[in-house]
């Protein structure tokens, strides 16, 4: 397990950091943190993240910005007591960043602290964990606060297609001894009959040894509304869901469910991709 941590120095990025040593140390994984400083995109750096030095820029300000989160980085890792740490400082823009490492470096989880995004912010902009969530080709788990308990974890879908859990939410479900349940909201907008949702609920169950008590079909008056009502219901602290991966406008026109809980939501949420 290769678990991706996006690091700001926030108090939600270290609360996603000792989420992820503890995740590590359950499956013997090993964590990245990565910091990005802000920087055009003409910035260079070498494979090892080292500036290419060039004779049209003064590189002196991003190098001194480089040094000082690694200081602080070197200082995190050796406080978490977690050996299996290493990390990366690099410029760039924190979206392309993370989904470019997530590319090139083949992680199996990232997870992000965020404070989401709302009204035009959300429209035009979106949160820096929204756009990561939608384009990395790894699963993302979004850390909302300090009170998140993982005793419970929701699997929510509109089981109209085949559904696969992914391998990480089974291992975080096993590192934490949480509770897995199956969910589906019901609106009037919903493709397939209930009876049919059940049946194909109840064989995903089978499969993954769930049993009937954490099989739900509820009501909504959308399907955001109906995750965020059911989960409070049940001291829900984990959502997951698939993502077709639209952002902004095109998020707003076209619809994108889990980009809406990203932003929205209090519940932690892990995001991830259909395998092709």
């Amino acid at each position: 397990m290769r678990i991706l941590v996006p690091c700001d120095f926030s108090n939600l990025s270290s609360l996603a950091f000792q989420t992820a040593v503890k995740f590590a140390g359950c499956t013997g994984g090993k964590v990245t943190l990565l910091h990005v400083i802000a920087a055009s995109g003409d910035v260079l750096v070498d494979i090892s993240g080292n500036l290419i030095e060039t004779s049209e820029m003064d590189l002196s300000m991003v190098r001194s910005d480089m040094d000082i989160a690694r200081a602080r980085i070197d200082s995190m890792i050796k406080g978490s007591g977690y050996a299996n740490v290493d990390f990366k400082v690099l410029p760039g823009q924190i979206e392309e960043v993370v989904t470019h490492e997530t590319t090139i470096s083949n992680y199996d989880l990232v997870i992000m602290g965020t404070h989401g995004a709302y009204g035009l912010k959300e429209l035009f902009i979106g949160s820096h964990t929204e756009h990561v969530a939608m384009k990395s080709h790894a699963p993302v788990l979004a850390i909302k606060s300090a009170d998140h308990s993982f005793n419970h974890i929701v699997f929510a879908a509109s089981f109209a297609e085949p559904v696969i859990i992914p391998d990480v939410v089974l291992q975080f479900q096993k590192c934490f001894k949480a509770t897995l349940h199956l969910l589906n909201v019901e609106t009037k907008d919903s493709s397939i009959n209930k009876q049919e949702v059940s049946r194909k609920m109840n064989e995903v169950a089978s499969k993954y040894h769930i049993p009937a008590d954490n099989v739900n079909i509820v009501p909504g008056f959308d399907v955001e509304t109906g995750i965020e009502n059911f989960c409070t219901e049940q001291n829900v602290g984990l959502v997951v869901m698939e993502t077709k991966g639209r952002t902004g406008i095109n998020r707003w026109i076209n619809g994108c469910i889990s980009a809406g809980l990203v932003n929205h939501t209090p519940y932690a949420l892990l995001t991830f991709k259909k395998s092709k």
